[in-house]
């Protein structure tokens, strides 16, 4: 017994854009993309490379206050890393 999804690509689609392909079964399948989908594709892709490279510097500025604070630990001879309370 055949899935649906083997149905579903055996049935012949009919070709819409010039980028068609065979599948094994096969049927052929087209592919189509709107011109605002892939405006907004792109526009997706530029956002999430733009957030990678905040987020990098952010890391960055995160790892050398962690190394600044080991460091400064180390000089000192006191751990820096501990919550101590102010005594007044």
């Amino acid at each position: 017994m055949a899935s649906v999804y083997e149905e579903y690509l055996s049935v012949d689609i009919p070709i819409f854009a010039p980028t068609s392909t065979r599948n094994r079964y096969g049927g052929r399948r087209a592919v189509v993309q709107k011109e605002s989908e892939a405006t907004k594709v792109a526009a997706l892709q530029k956002r999430i490379a733009e957030l990678e490279q905040a987020l990098g510097q952010k890391q960055m500025v995160i790892d050398y206050q962690a190394k600044l604070l080991e460091t400064a630990s180390q000089e000192l001879g006191v751990d820096l890393k501990k919550n101590t309370k102010a005594k007044c």
